[in-house]
């Protein structure tokens, strides 16, 4: 398994993004684990811990987001770590 941390940029707060990710993870036919939450700076952190072609999966649907929320850039750092252990994905604050 591998993680990833993104940094998603755009209008990403107060439209429902991080929930949008959640039930993309959650409707996803592999395990993926972690938690997306905002950032001060106004971008969402997502930290996901999954098979590599699951997170690619994640990647794409984070582009879409929400209905109304508009992504411009994704920073992807592969190989993060993720010291936390969850073994579920969850909206962090």
């Amino acid at each position: 398994m591998k993680t990833w941390k993104l940094i998603v940029h755009g209008r990403v707060q107060a439209v429902g993004y991080r929930q949008s990710v959640v039930n993309f993870v959650r409707s996803y036919s592999s395990p993926i684990f972690g938690y997306a939450k905002n950032l001060r700076d106004g971008t969402v952190e997502v930290l996901a811990t999954g098979e590599e072609n699951a997170l690619e999966d994640l990647v794409k649907s984070c582009y879409k987001g929400s209905i109304i929320s508009k992504v411009t850039n994704i920073d992807i750092y592969k190989d993060a770590e993720n010291n936390n252990h969850l073994d579920d994905f969850k909206i962090e604050y």
